[in-house]
Formats: structure tokens, C-alpha cells, sequence
């Protein structure tokens, strides 16, 4: 999985760039079939095995679904602030008058129907008719977040599943699940969402009559440091084909053949009217002779302008909008 269409089909047109998980109820529409959920779940895989990042966010709750791992209320907080708030926190709060006045039961709300009226869903056997106390409220509270993180996306994760297990075995899935946290293995598949500009520098080698100390590189980095989080984003990945570091950092980086390679700036003999260019297979950054940093940098920037993928025709088959919802 070499070059500049890795990690582009990686990200492009699969995922938001903000947290994720999958929506409990998606459209009726092209791209929303399970083959396409199942695709998705094989490229995660394929960036497992293949020590790739994805490029988005998916949410720690999504990968203690994929991983079957424990579900607990607690979950809720990042997936969904406001069902945690009024359901998990509130009801911790109530005293047992206040939970009997609610009335509540082993029931939440579902979807809607063709007449436009709303389904409930009953959490365990017998759930209409159980009333939530205090005695059974740990109970409730938990298989409301279950349904919730797990049961109310249950075709799209179950596709999705499937997916990935055609790359990573039961035996790894089984490894994964006990050494990772459900946080541990989002970085694993999606990398560090924050760029560290030090990290970056002190993990780079330098080419061609370069060194850390070239007035290039030292103009390079100074451009690069004073940069948003998504422009130093959009230079990495003109660099490396990747907008998101490894899980392990930057000493981390891989070339196309698999093997470790470190980021690279190096000299070209290119006119200075020349944008620079890349090489992603190689992590490399190649710099024509420039003669002063507020040229480095109009170039730069006009160089990542000019760095293009058309992701409309991959949206347009596997439409992200259709099973993902950004945090809720």
C-alpha cells in the first residue's frame, strides 16, 4: 500500500474528519448497502495490518464495539454528551421518590415508522413492564448505554465486523481486545490527531547538501510551527500522502515497501519559480533553492493549494454522510 493513493483511499470520501461513530438509523440511499459497510470495515482492517492510519477520528465507544469490548455507562459521555447528562448523571442524582415519579422502564425510543410513529425498543425481556428503582438502576443504566454504543447500530457494525475480520483474524481481534484500551486502539488506527512540530523536526533526516541548520530548513520549520493544527495537517500530507502521524509518532513512519522511513527534506536544483515537490512513497519533501523564507512559503502553500484528489467519485459510491455521525 504505496504512494499518494494509500492514504488517500484511506480517507477519501469514507469518514468525516471529526469524531465518529456509525448513526443508529441510515438513509435509504446508494452506498448505504452492506457490502459498502463491509468494504469500510476492510479497509480499517487493512490499515491494522498494514501499520496505516485512517486520517479521521473515530470515536474510543465505536472501538469497544468493533472490539466487542465491555460496554459501561460511562461510554456515553463522548458518544452522546446530552443522553449522558439526562440519563446517566440525572439519574444517579435521583432519589428513589424521584425515579418512582419518572415511571420510567426497560424501554427507549427507536425509530420511526413509515406512518411517522415513533417504535420503542424494550432493553431485555419484559422491559415494558419493569419499572426502573433504585435497586435495578445500575441495570438499566447499562443496557441503555449498550443499546445505545452497540444495539442501535447493530447492522452496520455487524457489516462492518465482517469486513475487517476478512484482514485481522478472531485470534488478533481476541489480542487486541485484551492488550488495547478501546482509547489505544483508535490511536492505533487512526494516529494522533495533534501534530507536534518538534517531534516532526527531531525525527527528520535531510538530504543533498541539507542539514538542520540550512537556512531552508530552518525557514521550514519556522513556517511549519506557526501554522494551524489542519495547514501543518495539509503539509504532511503533501509530504507523506497522510494527514495524521503514526500511533507511535513520527519515528514511526513507513515508506510504500513497509519499511521504516523517516521524513526527508532534501535540495533540488529546480529554478526557484518552481513549486516544491514530493515524493510520499518516501515521506520526502524536495525544496528548490530559495533565497529567502517568505518564498519557502508562498510556494509551500501554493504547492499544498495545488495538491488535489478528486474524492467526489468515492463519496459518490461510499457516501460517508449515510453511516457516520459526527460525535452523536
Amino acid at each position: 500500500m504505496g504512494g499518494s493513493a494509500r492514504p488517500h483511499w484511506l480517507g477519501a470520501g469514507l469518514w468525516t474528519d471529526t469524531a465518529t461513530h456509525p448513526q443508529p438509523t441510515s438513509p435509504r440511499r446508494k452506498g448505504t448497502s452492506t457490502a459498502s459497510r463491509r468494504l469500510l470495515g476492510r479497509v480499517a482492517g487493512l490499515a491494522v495490518m498494514h501499520k496505516e492510519v485512517i486520517g479521521i477520528q473515530l470515536t474510543p465507544t465505536f472501538g469497544k464495539a468493533l472490539l466487542k469490548q465491555p460496554i459501561v455507562p460511562d461510554d456515553l459521555e463522548c458518544l452522546d454528551p446530552e443522553l449522558y447528562e439526562n440519563q446517566v448523571v440525572a439519574l444517579e442524582l435521583s432519589t428513589a421518590e424521584e425515579l418512582e415519579n419518572l415511571e420510567l422502564t426497560f424501554e427507549v425510543d427507536g425509530s420511526i415508522d413509515a406512518k411517522g410513529v415513533r417504535q420503542t425498543i424494550e432493553l431485555k425481556d419484559g422491559g415494558a413492564d419493569t419499572c426502573v428503582t433504585v435497586d435495578n438502576l445500575e441495570e438499566y443504566l447499562e443496557l441503555v448505554a449498550k443499546h445505545r454504543v452497540v444495539g442501535a447500530i447493530e447492522p452496520q457494525l455487524a457489516a462492518f465486523r465482517n469486513g475487517f475480520a476478512v484482514v485481522v483474524s478472531a485470534d488478533l481481534q481476541d489480542i487486541l481486545a485484551r492488550c488495547l484500551t478501546s482509547s489505544d486502539f483508535v490511536r492505533l488506527l487512526c494516529g494522533t490527531p495533534e501534530i507536534c512540530v518538534d517531534e516532526w523536526a527531531a525525527e527528520t533526516c535531510y538530504r543533498r547538501g541539507l542539514n538542520s541548520e540550512s537556512n531552508v530548513v530552518l525557514w521550514f520549520w519556522e513556517i511549519v510551527g506557526g501554522m494551524t493544527q489542519q495547514e501543518r495537517a495539509a503539509v504532511l500530507r503533501f509530504c507523506t500522502g497522510s494527514s495524521r502521524p503514526p500511533s507511535l509518532g513520527f519515528k514511526a513512519l513507513m515508506g510504500y515497501n513497509g519499511d521504516p522511513h523517516p521524513f526527508t527534506i532534501e535540495r533540488t536544483y529546480d529554478s526557484a519559480a518552481q513549486l516544491p515537490t514530493a515524493i510520499t512513497c518516501f515521506n520526502t519533501l524536495r525544496v528548490p533553492r530559495y533565497t529567502s523564507r517568505s518564498v519557502l512559503e508562498k510556494k509551500l502553500r501554493q504547492a499544498i493549494a495545488c495538491d488535489t484528489f478528486n474524492e467526489t467519485a468515492i463519496d459518490t459510491v461510499f457516501p460517508q454522510s449515510a453511516w457516520f455521525a459526527t460525535g452523536s
